[in-house]
């Protein structure tokens, strides 16, 4: 009988060592034979390092904590993909924690796939509640659900931050972009990537809960956005070049924000639209996008909102 697959849970963090320990007790709940648990702290001052080498001694799986200069989520993602040992790696932000049994259920959908198919496959995915328990979002359409990221966002309409359980190889494949003084890229322009290649199997079971503290990442989403334009821009531009058939409403919607983001980085019109495989969608979207641009402009007072020219996306 093949041994259970090795897991790394990978997690970016910074400035967050109060909330370390419910997401390492968590892991240890899990008893998962194969377990590793990698941390990024990504230029965290409040002794972060100190607290995970102090967590490992008495874990019951390896444990290892990578420093780096802040550099945003997707850079210490890129650098935990990269140093993962396991065969598969599941991202645990520092205020997510995992259900009891959630990796079991992650490796049951797996192995539920049909081998010779298995190749075909990215990840599997569940779903997140919150701490009270409540469902974030809505569930998927069937369990389990074969299909991707793209198609189950835009065509079928699921909603919420779900979790997932990656190849290891598909994700280290697909590095994040980095731009520099930019501290985010949308979590979104993996999976995008993700879904040109490979299909998702997933399954309708609350794995993990996640906490929305005031001083997180999705509270101040607009202002990273607006902080990062290259990385936003990079975001849409990811989702407009997206595989199989889309919404016209999502097109245009995630073209005008493409156009919003490509102002404030200082791209103009022209290299806008050379980017766009269809400049009918840039002229319908251009609009709107200029508009919101403008509102971005007014509410940061005129000149903060003034990104200067730089290299566009690798």
């Amino acid at each position: 009988m093949r041994p259970p697959p090795t897991l790394t849970v990978v997690t970016p963090t910074w400035n967050r060592a109060h909330t370390l320990p419910r997401l390492f007790d968590s892991l240890v709940r899990q008893g998962w034979p194969g377990l590793e648990w990698l941390v990024v702290d990504d230029g965290s001052s409040d002794g972060t390092a100190e607290l995970v080498r102090r967590l490992g001694r008495s874990a019951p799986f390896p444990v290892r904590c990578l420093a780096q200069p802040n550099g945003g989520r997707h850079t210490a993602l890129n650098r935990g993909f990269a140093e993962a040992a396991g065969e598969f790696v599941v991202v645990m932000d520092s205020d997510d924690w995992l259900e009891q049994g959630a990796l079991r259920s992650f490796v049951d959908a797996w192995d539920s796939i049909p081998p010779q198919e298995r190749a075909h496959f990215a990840a599997v995915a569940g779903l997140c509640a919150d701490p009270g328990g409540a469902l974030i979002g809505t569930a998927y359409p069937a369990d389990p659900c074969d299909s991707d990221f793209v198609a189950l966002r835009a065509a079928h309409r699921v909603a919420g931050d779900k979790k997932e359980m990656f190849r290891t190889e598909a994700v280290r494949a697909l590095p994040f972009p980095v731009f520099p003084g930019e501290r985010r890229v949308p979590f979104s322009h993996l999976l995008v990537r993700l879904s040109r290649r490979w299909r998702v199997r997933f399954f309708n079971r609350v794995v993990a809960r996640k906490e929305y503290r005031a001083d997180g990442m999705t509270a101040r989403v607009d202002a990273l956005r607006m902080q990062s334009p290259l990385g936003s821009r990079a975001g849409y531009l990811e989702w407009l070049h997206a595989p199989g058939p889309l919404p016209v409403r999502f097109r245009l919607r995630h073209c005008a924000n493409y156009v919003r983001y490509s102002l404030h980085a200082g791209i103009g019109w022209t290299e806008q639209r050379r980017d766009l495989a269809s400049p009918l969608l840039w002229l319908g979207a251009a609009p709107l996008g200029a508009a919101l641009w403008w509102r971005d402009r007014l509410r940061l007072g005129g000149a903060e909102g003034r990104a200067p020219r730089r290299a566009a996306a690798p």
